[in-house]
């Protein structure tokens, strides 16, 4: 069957369009080759080798931000400071709207998301493969528990996802690190101590876990 003129131009408009099926980590830590355009990408190998897709769950880490803020008396002298912590790599919001917060002369800590982040389960709805000597990956993610959002969108922006990942922001639920494993081994622990847990199943805890303790 011919292709019509119309399904042509339909082609070529939505061509650049299509994402990337995979970009790894490796591919672009050195910078964006010119093979690689920038644009939307399905998934995602990290620096660790593990691949996150469009779907994916990452669970919130610990804030790393923090900023104090002073009050000041009618003859501006300071009274006190305030300490702020927050989401160094984690915008709380869309890119557009936290991106116009900045403008307004918003604070670190009013544009990205707040402690309460912490421990929540959020859903990668986009992946999109950033600029060219300094590459990254931009992810907006939903909350997977909606009634626990920290904005009225209910989404965030990661405007580096290894960066977060490295930071210890994000993290992946499907990953275990040695700081996860110390969490599991304690929880074990106290679940045994309580009564909860038998000690055939706080060994078996201590078998899968006990090797990434392991110096």
């Amino acid at each position: 069957m011919p292709i019509t003129l119309l399904a042509l131009l339909s082609f070529l408009a939505f061509a650049g369009d299509v994402p990337h099926q995979l970009v790894r980590y490796h591919d672009i830590a050195q910078g964006r080759p010119a093979t690689l355009e920038p644009g939307d990408t399905l998934a995602y190998e990290t620096s660790s080798g593990n691949t996150l897709h469009v779907g994916d769950v990452l669970v919130a880490g610990t804030p790393t931000g923090h900023m104090a803020s002073a009050t000041a008396s009618s003859y501006g002298t300071r009274v006190s400071a305030v300490g702020h912590d927050y989401f160094a790599s984690i915008l709380n919001g869309t890119e557009k709207a936290t991106n116009g917060k900045a403008l307004m002369g918003s604070e670190d800590w009013e544009i990205y998301a707040p402690p309460k982040l912490a421990g929540m389960e959020l859903q990668i709805s986009r992946m999109q493969l950033r600029g060219k000597k300094r590459t990254a990956i931009f992810v907006e993610a939903t909350f997977v528990n909606a009634a626990q959002k920290t904005n009225g969108s209910g989404i965030v922006a990661i405007q580096d996802l290894e960066g977060a990942l490295r930071l210890g922001e994000l993290r992946d639920p499907n990953v275990i690190t040695r700081e996860v494993a110390i969490d599991k081994l304690k929880e074990a622990k106290e679940l045994l101590d309580l009564g909860v847990y038998t000690q055939e199943q706080s060994d078996e805890v201590k078998a899968k876990y006990g090797p990434y303790v392991a110096p």
